[in-house]
């Protein structure tokens, strides 16, 4: 895989990390004194520090990623035109967005919603290399800001569109993880709008 990824995983959840991370063959960052954004901001680092392609991404240890996501993102990402890459399209959260989101997917089978605001949720996000040093310095200089709010304020000030695939590429797990401490979950669902075991294909595009 050409595409430098690093796992973000909490302390808690360290078994969790390192299985997925032994899925998609790279490191780990896991969180034991830091703030969840500092500790994204390491994982970015890291990424970077890695980096040989065009593309990194931090994947959260909450993650669902499939084999068949592993044998083609690299190929899925060389057929995006956007910087920023979110993989993962989610019920839940952010609450405000849920209507547009649903609008949006009726728009299509298959392809891409662009996305004007950010990445909504970090459980699994791509961009390019060039990119990576920008956000880390942001994530780093308000640590105690939440991460999808630092990516999401970053994005939208330097006009970077970023894409959601649908389906998504990945999954997400719903179980308990930092997000929880940050943001009043209860019983709010938080699984992918769309997910068909990492299979994807180009097809229309449309705006959130």
């Amino acid at each position: 895989m050409k595409t430098s990824i690093v796992v973000c995983g909490t302390w808690q959840r360290e078994t969790s990390a390192m299985a997925l991370a032994s899925k998609l063959g790279c490191p780990t960052v896991v969180d034991y004194n830091h703030t969840p954004t500092l500790n994204h901001a390491r994982a970015w680092e890291k990424a970077h520090a890695r980096a040989t392609g065009d593309w990194c991404g931090v994947v959260e240890d909450d993650a669902v990623v499939s084999s068949l996501l592993v044998a083609n993102l690299d190929q899925y990402l060389e057929q995006i035109d956007t910087d920023i890459v979110s993989a993962y399209l989610g019920t839940g959260v952010p609450r405000g967005k849920q209507g547009k989101i649903l609008q949006a997917l009726d728009q299509l089978d298959t392809g891409i919603i662009v996305s004007r605001v950010g990445v909504l949720s970090h459980v699994a996000v791509f961009m390019r290399t060039s990119l990576v040093p920008s956000i880390v310095e942001r994530m780093r200089s308000s640590p105690g800001i939440a991460c999808d709010t630092k990516l999401d304020v970053w994005a939208m000030n330097n006009s970077h569109l970023v894409s959601f695939p649908v389906p998504s590429w990945v999954d997400h797990e719903d179980s308990g993880t930092t997000v929880d401490h940050v943001v009043p979950l209860a019983g709010v669902e938080r699984r992918a709008h769309r997910y068909e075991g990492g299979r994807w294909s180009p097809g229309a595009v449309v705006d959130l």
